[in-house]
């Protein structure tokens, strides 16, 4: 039986979009890779992967690069 996965994308989807970090995203990447990332959880997204992930395995994505791994993952530690 193949294995069932989600795909949940996190800027502007779990997790609120800073609006000054947005300011950047067209034009200074690293402005916007300087940015702190202490995004809101968007709590409705939340909710919503929190209850997949009861059937299915979830697997985030991002555009984020590489540069910005360990505040990702540290927003996920904050915000569980």
């Amino acid at each position: 039986m193949a294995k069932k996965f989600v795909i949940v994308d996190i800027d502007g989807t779990v997790a609120k979009l800073n609006h000054e970090r947005l300011k950047h995203a067209h034009v200074d990447w690293d402005a916007f890779y300087a940015d702190k990332f202490e995004d809101e959880p968007n709590t409705e997204m939340v909710s919503l992967v929190k209850s997949l992930i009861r059937k299915y395995d979830v697997v985030y994505c991002t555009a984020r690069n590489e540069r910005a791994r360990v505040k990702t993952l540290n927003w996920f530690d904050r915000h569980q």
